[in-house]
């Protein structure tokens, strides 16, 4: 099928800003030009046309780049583009149906958004005949009547060999390189089919394996126990009539109607369910409650030493804290009182009392608070005024003698008889110095006066108020003086300790025990203590019990099953529990019956299934077979059709290779190899240089599309790169002898042999150009 390229424009694609390449020739059209200059673009653009994709870039993508990458923008765009414009390639095709113009185009602004190539975005129009670009809706369609049909398959196997990784077909395995070969066979539908039918077959493999067989004799297995569950039945249902065990609670096999599974009413009469245990538990109630009272017995009447030690020396005088707080205050009242008194009587101006006046009161000293404040205040008072004229007086004392000192002194010379004070005059200096002497007698005199004065104050008020008063306070302290720290204790404890004391008093008294009998008799700290005779009173309170007939689950039962409720306990009947198990036996043979008819039914299904998962995987297994060998004779016999053009074009490009000429291509419909000799076992890859292997898949390509293609584009990415001399000789005859009729378009960035190929083909008269490429990017 002819299809040749005529035009091809590319417009802000990659380093194209605008360039319209016109492609004359029908043969060969070389790009000319060094590497970096567009020519692998071209391709690019021609396959992102034709194909909608850019393999290798969509390749190196998927390996490269990170998915979670926030850069935006498509390294497809021109660098110097605007945002508005398009990216863009068209072409015209020429074809044995008509010209035809395509187009690919997409907007910049949009691939500038988003991430990676955004190859999606390009959407692919054709021309109409009044010019218009239409988006085409069915590419397939469009593309299949201007290439053929597999065009997007065979466009890469052999109508493009590319720069890059051009022998990775021939490097993969075998079977991987048959499968790219399938559709040129015409057998894709038949393999999907059999693909289908191996995917059925291991689906329904599933259903037949090791485990589901297991599974089934399991079932198996669990029918036959339940059967026999319940061959050995005696009971007699008319016998057997419901009645309820428990009223505290309602449990759920307590019930009359019974819907649970057979597997957890058989848990309830096994050994160790709900029955026995709570038959044993019955059994065992008086010896639980035994332990309950002995247990409500320790925690109650058996606290901290201390405790007990606080009740058996406080307990007894809890009621008289009020009383004893009272004694100690007038205890301390009395000894702070007694201290003031004592120390006022040598000190009469600490006569000064701040002292509590009720407590006063409350010891009948024979006058009252206010008399006795009278008193003391009076002989303060007179301290006071004592002490003022002493002072006074000794300062006038000492201001005499200091003055008689100096008048002395200054007069010692003359005889002056004149009073220095007043002037009076004596007569004589003896008189005068007599008369000043007597005058300090008399100030002596009025000083010693008042110190008596003051002493016999204080005498009365010692003898009539503070001795009487002193010796009831004596009387009184020596009286408590043995008690008053064991009150200390007793009014010190906080209102916490003596509500606990009250409750444990309380505990004891509800046990009828006389705590009177134990507490201290008086009030003392040393008093010993009858804590083992208290213990030993506690001790006859305990009810024998045998520990080893509780079981840890007895308290579980008793809260939530009766509810704490000891009545409802012993109301139970232990022949009403044995009755109740016949009940539930009953209730278990018949949803027991229910179960098997169910299990039978399972059972059958999961056997019908398995015998029949058997047979139709061994069926499918046949048929997969059948479809195998059939799809492997036919692929086989078919491949020959490339078989002498691949032997005879290798043997052209590897004119030089060291075992002789041309390669074998050898397949079983399964595996794809090639050969240097029939009876070589290994792959020829392993033996080839890259130069060589790169002449392999050129050949392995023109003898596919010399074969299968099914239009006339043959492209070629810089052949001569990996190629010598004599197998570009080679090459550029095969294409010119075998390939007239494709239209070629190539690369080479050498300018000689871009010239020695053109000079091949017009020497053989066929059409041949080339585009500079250097030129097209100066444009």
């Amino acid at each position: 099928m002819k299809s040749n390229i005529k035009k091809l424009t590319l417009e802000n694609f990659k380093a194209f800003h605008f360039y319209e390449f016109k492609i004359n020739s029908n043969n060969l059209t070389v790009l000319d030009g060094p590497n970096g200059f567009g020519k692998t673009s071209f391709f690019d653009a021609v396959e992102l046309l034709l194909t909608g994709n850019i393999t290798r870039y969509a390749s190196l993508e998927a390996d490269t780049v990170d998915g979670r990458s926030t850069v935006k923008g498509s390294p497809l765009t021109y660098d110097l583009s605007l945002p508005g414009t398009e990216v863009s390639i068209s072409a015209e095709v020429e074809t044995g149906n008509g010209i035809f113009h395509l187009r690919r185009s997409a907007i910049k602004a949009d691939l500038d958004e988003g991430k990676g190539l955004g190859l999606n975005l390009f959407k692919l129009y054709i021309s109409s005949n009044n010019g218009e670009w239409q988006e085409v809706a069915n590419e397939a369609q469009i593309l299949e009547k201007i290439l053929g049909p597999g065009y997007k398959q065979n466009y890469r196997l052999f109508h493009y060999v590319e720069q890059e990784n051009n022998t990775a077909a021939l490097k993969s395995k075998g079977s991987t390189k048959q499968k790219k070969i399938d559709h040129l066979f015409d057998v894709g539908d038949y393999r999907e089919k059999c693909n289908k039918i191996a995917a059925i077959k291991n689906a329904i493999s599933k259903l037949k394996t090791a485990a589901k067989k297991e599974a089934l004799e399991l079932h198996k297995n669990e029918l036959s126990e339940l059967r026999q569950s319940v061959s050995n039945n005696t009971l007699n249902a008319e016998d057997i009539v419901y009645e309820r065990l428990i009223s505290a609670t309602l449990q759920p096999w307590d019930l009359e109607t019974i819907d649970t599974k057979p597997s957890i009413i058989s848990s309830w009469l096994e050994a160790d369910g709900v029955l026995n245990k709570l038959k044993k538990f019955r059994q065992n109630a008086v010896i639980f409650f035994n332990s309950k009272h002995n247990n409500s017995i320790d925690k109650s009447l058996r606290p901290k030493l201390q405790a007990i030690e606080s009740l058996l020396r406080f307990g007894g005088q809890l009621d008289g804290i009020a009383d004893s707080r009272k004694e100690v205050m007038r205890y301390d009242f009395a000894k702070s009182l007694t201290s003031k008194l004592e120390n006022s009587l040598h000190q009469p101006l600490n006569l000064n009392f701040e002292i509590n006046s009720d407590i006063f009161n409350e010891f009948n000293f024979g006058l009252d608070y206010k008399e006795f404040i009278s008193a003391a205040a009076s002989v303060r008072s007179i301290a006071e005024s004592a002490d003022l004229v002493e002072l006074a007086y000794n300062e006038l004392l000492s201001s005499r003698d200091t003055f008689i000192t100096k008048f002395s002194n200054t007069h010692l010379k003359h005889n002056s008889s004149d009073c220095p004070a007043c002037g009076y005059e004596w007569g004589t200096r003896e008189n005068l110095l007599r008369q000043l002497d007597l005058h300090r007698i008399s100030l002596e005199a009025l000083v010693e006066s008042n110190g008596k004065n003051l002493k016999n104050s204080v005498d009365e008020f010692k003898t009539k108020i503070a001795s009487p008063i002193l010796k009831i306070l004596e009387h009184y302290i020596a009286t408590h003086y043995h008690t008053i720290e064991y009150k200390r204790k007793l009014i010190a404890l906080s209102e916490e300790q003596i509500s606990y004391l009250q409750r444990l008093k309380y505990s004891y008294t509800s046990y009828r025990i006389d705590l009177s009998r134990f507490y201290c008799k008086d009030f003392s700290l040393e008093e010993t203590l009858k804590i083992k005779e208290l213990e030993d009173e506690v001790r006859l309170l305990y009810r024998e019990v045998n520990y080893d007939s509780i079981e840890e689950y007895f308290q579980e039962f008793f809260e939530q099953i009766f509810l704490s409720d000891e009545k409802s306990v012993m109301q139970l009947d232990i022949e009403a529990i044995n009755r109740k198990h016949s009940y539930l036996k009953l209730a278990y043979i018949r949803g027991t019956h229910i179960e098997i008819a169910s299990k039978e039914a399972e059972v059958l299904k999961l056997d019908e299934t398995y015998r029949k998962a058997v047979y139709l995987s061994k069926a499918l297994e046949k048929l997969v077979e059948i479809y195998t060998d059939n799809l492997s004779s036919y692929i086989s016999s078919v491949a020959k059709g490339i078989e002498v053009l691949f032997h005879v074009y290798s043997g052209r490009l590897l004119q030089n290779f060291q075992n002789g000429l041309g390669i074998f291509i050898e397949t079983d419909g399964k595996s794809l190899s090639f050969r240097e000799h029939p009876n070589k076992l290994h792959d020829a890859i392993f033996s080839m240089s890259s130069g060589q292997l790169s002449s392999l898949v050129l050949s392995f390509t023109l003898a596919l599309n010399k074969r299968y293609a099914k239009n006339s584009i043959l492209l070629i990415d810089d052949p001569a790169q990996s190629l010598d001399d004599i197998n570009v000789a080679g090459f550029i005859d095969l294409l010119r002898n075998e390939f007239s009729e494709r239209q070629i378009i190539l690369s080479t960035h050498e300018d000689e042999i871009s010239s020695y190929m053109k000079y091949k083909f017009k020497k053989h008269n066929l059409e041949a150009e080339s585009i500079d490429f250097k030129r097209t990017l100066h444009v």
